[in-house]
């Protein structure tokens, strides 16, 4: 009984074994230089947790679970990714290997061992090595692409020995263009017009061999926006006698949309806004007499709504200025050989040339000189590269210094008179010191000129000289004081010594007759001429006295007013009632 069982397990355990496989899986085709990936697998787990891998019936390595771990006995190590695995039910395993490049195919085997000496082997693989290589897939243009553009694709390979093709994959790509090659790389494009919906589109490009079921592949994924397509031309040109228009034209998936002010700049620095005249679909900017102020970029911007998204897009275009350079300003320098003149200008032209003239004559040995320059742009100063050209005046000869410089670029030609005087530098020098010497002089002067003024003031407010009356016998001297209709002259008391004296210019002490206040000395030196005798009398001091004197009194002289000492007829003594 026990020995018919016995019998029983080991006929099943035989059965067993005798119905075990090994299965060696590989792919039948790699590229040169590729790794080839070898899966051994059983039904049943084999003795020990190996797996043995042969390469052209030579054992390459083995490859065993052991506890968590998973070891290649050739390298002596733990797999890593890349190298060798082996899985959680420990059977199956799997190994990288690397063929030699110049092998065309390699056959692979792979034994598990199940029972005592019992070994099972797996099939054979043939691997063929293609000489093929891997294409590169990428967009000519800006990423991402714009809804209702048409994308060109690109997909190159390096030339090899193997004969293949190019497949592409992707929507209803269209225009797919010969293969086109040179030395050592081999292309070719294709074109697809594009929309919304292609957005995560994967597009691809495949090689295949033309003798064998083999192929390699490259994609990109398509990223499209639904912004609005600009049309601009990237430049225009313009002078001062044309009229210019830009035209920026908006064109794609367009809900709701609208353009925005035109920006003019230069050198990448804002300079104005400017409104365009809206069209249905476009913005136009009209530029007349166009000036080198104009020169610059001009960008045209337009926004869609999409959904709740606002997309924006914008173009630039550079106007270029094609008229004669431009004279900014002209001065005059002394340098140690004399003067110059030199002249700034402004060409946005790399080719530009100078030429002075001499009344008409013209000069040699002009220079120009390529500088930064701060140049008046509308509102605007920027720094901007200008030119200068100078000219030495010393040892010419002009009439006039009549000089004019002509300018010219690969547009056209302008000539501009330069008006210079001749030393007019020194000339300027010369006044400028003349009229601060006045002001030291007047400033140190003029404290003494005050004291003396009123020095005179003071004594003229204090006597009144008086000429002396010619031939008189009377030791007392006379004031004609006259009013406007009539004269009244009167000898004031002496003793009334507050008084001024009047005093004439070679009398003595003797000769003094005092004056009271009432006879103001200041107010007018008027002369008015009374005839007697053919005789003027000057009003030296008007009456201005509202004091009455009595005339009969003894104390008080009575000039009589028609009198005349200096006359030839007088008698040379004064009547006196």
């Amino acid at each position: 009984m026990e020995a018919t069982i016995l019998t029983i397990i080991l006929s099943f355990i035989f059965h067993v074994v005798k119905s075990v496989t090994v299965v060696l899986a590989a792919k039948p085709y790699v590229q040169t230089g590729e790794t080839v990936k070898l899966n051994c697998s059983s039904d049943f787990v084999p003795i020990g947790h190996v797996a043995e891998f042969l390469v052209n019936k030579v054992t390459f390595t083995n490859i065993r679970k052991h506890s968590s771990a998973c070891f290649n006995s050739k390298l002596n190590k733990i797999c890593v990714n890349g190298t060798c695995s082996c899985a959680q039910n420990r059977r199956s395993y799997v190994v990288f290997f690397q063929p030699d490049v110049k092998s065309r195919q390699v056959s692979f085997s792979c034994t598990m061992r199940f029972t005592g000496n019992d070994v099972k082997a797996s099939n054979d693989v043939i691997v063929r090595i293609i000489d093929i290589p891997s294409p590169s897939v990428y967009i000519n243009g800006d990423v991402p692409v714009i809804s209702g553009t048409t994308v060109t694709f690109i997909c190159t390979a390096a030339i090899t020995s193997s004969r293949f093709h190019f497949i592409w994959n992707c929507g209803t790509i269209k225009n797919v263009n010969e293969m086109m090659s040179n030395e050592t790389v081999v292309w070719t494009t294709a074109e697809l017009r594009v929309n919304s919906s292609y957005d995560g589109t994967q597009c691809i490009c495949s090689i295949r061999t033309r003798n064998v079921d083999f192929t390699v592949s490259d994609y990109v994924t398509l990223k499209v926006k639904n912004v609005p397509i600009l049309n601009l031309n990237q430049e225009f040109f313009c002078n001062i006698s044309e009229t210019v228009a830009l035209v920026c034209s908006a064109s794609g998936e367009l809900s709701m949309f609208g353009f925005e002010r035109w920006i003019h700049s230069v050198d990448g620095k804002y300079i104005r806004s400017l409104h365009g005249i809206p069209g249905q679909n476009n913005s136009v900017l009209v530029i007349d007499d166009c000036t080198y102020e104009d020169d610059g970029d001009y960008t045209c911007s337009v926004w869609n709504k999409n959904g709740e998204n606002i997309l924006w897009a914008n173009k630039t275009s550079y106007m270029h200025f094609t008229g004669p350079p431009v004279i900014l300003s002209t001065t005059v320098e002394e340098m140690d050989t004399g003067q110059q003149i030199i002249a700034a200008f402004f060409t946005r032209s790399s080719l530009v040339f100078a030429k002075w003239q001499c009344n008409g004559v013209l000069l040699n040995h002009s220079i120009i000189n390529q500088i930064p320059m701060m140049v008046q742009i509308y509102n605007k100063k920027i720094s901007l590269l200008a030119y200068t050209s100078s000219i030495s005046v010393s040892g010419k000869q002009c009439d006039r210094d009549d000089y004019s410089i002509c300018l010219s670029n690969e547009h056209t030609r302008h000539c501009e008179k330069v008006y210079f005087n001749r030393g007019a530098n020194s000339f300027n020098i010369f006044w400028v010191m003349c009229v601060l010497i006045l002001c030291i002089v007047a400033v140190g002067i003029l404290p003494m000129l005050v004291k003396i003024l009123r020095t005179q003031f003071n004594t003229a407010s204090q006597s009144i000289q008086l000429g002396e009356i010619n031939n008189s016998t009377i030791d007392g001297r006379y004031l004609q004081v006259y009013e406007s209709d009539h004269i009244a002259t009167h000898q004031y008391d002496a003793a009334s010594r507050p008084y001024i004296d009047i005093v004439s210019s070679n009398s003595t002490r003797g000769d003094e007759i005092a004056l009271g206040p009432y006879i103001d000395p200041l107010p007018c030196r008027s002369s008015r001429a009374y005839e007697t005798s053919s005789r003027p009398y000057s009003e030296l001091v008007p009456y201005q006295s509202s004091r009455g004197y009595d005339i009969t009194s003894p104390e008080y002289l009575d000039v009589q007013p028609d009198t005349d000492t200096n006359s030839s007829q007088s008698d040379q003594y004064e009547k006196v009632d």
